[in-house]
């Protein structure tokens, strides 16, 4: 289940990165709230700041955190599987990190978009995960694609999750971003409950 709120804000929220370094840290406050019954359910808050689209996501995965970070290295479940038609995979392209990759991405359209978006995820302290991504290469029409994850464990077989996810491109609009972390929470449920990844639109 995935609910939406709409926020249209002039400035985008501010950051306590609190103990995660910057380079792992969530890019902005997380502004969407968890669900009050624990269930696996991604609760989402979309809005605009300035030439940004943003959307905040909160929810659960009923896993554990090894698990759930499990799901979220791999790079199919990370894929905007609804655009990309080709993509190649570079492992350890950051090897600073515990887990990284760059997937080289080819986006069918009235003109082809093609680019480059680098993962890089580790653990942040003696309970948390994070991931980040970044656009490092590509086609003009996306000027900026950056986000990430955080996991925290909330019981032995539950780790809450948060996602940001910021957007620059020709073709504004939050919906891309809803539509994309709605997908990779999906896959990720799919994928720590043994299932195959769901079949999309």
């Amino acid at each position: 289940m995935i609910l939406l709120l709409i926020a249209c804000v002039k400035d985008a929220p501010t950051n306590d990165t609190g103990d995660i370094s910057a380079d792992l840290a969530p890019i902005a406050k997380n502004t969407a709230e968890f669900p009050a019954d624990q269930s696996e359910t991604l609760n989402t808050v979309v809005g605009v700041a300035g030439s940004t689209d943003w959307v905040h996501g909160k929810g659960y995965v009923h896993a554990d955190i090894e698990s759930t970070w499990l799901a979220f290295q791999d790079p199919l479940v990370l894929l905007d599987r609804r655009m990309v038609s080709e993509y190649e995979v570079e492992w350890d392209n950051r090897p600073e990190y515990a887990v990284s990759f760059r997937t080289s991405n080819v986006v069918p359209n009235i003109v082809t978009i093609e680019f480059d978006l680098d993962w890089w995820q580790d653990r942040v302290s003696a309970e948390r995960i994070a991931g980040r991504y970044a656009k490092v290469n590509g086609t003009p029409f996306i000027s900026r694609m950056e986000g990430g994850f955080l996991l925290t464990p909330v019981s032995e077989n539950i780790t809450s999750i948060e996602v940001i996810g910021e957007l620059e491109a020709a073709q504004r609009g939050t919906d891309p971003l809803v539509s994309y972390w709605t997908d990779v929470y999906g896959d990720a449920l799919a994928t720590v409950h043994g299932e195959d990844l769901p079949e999309l639109d």
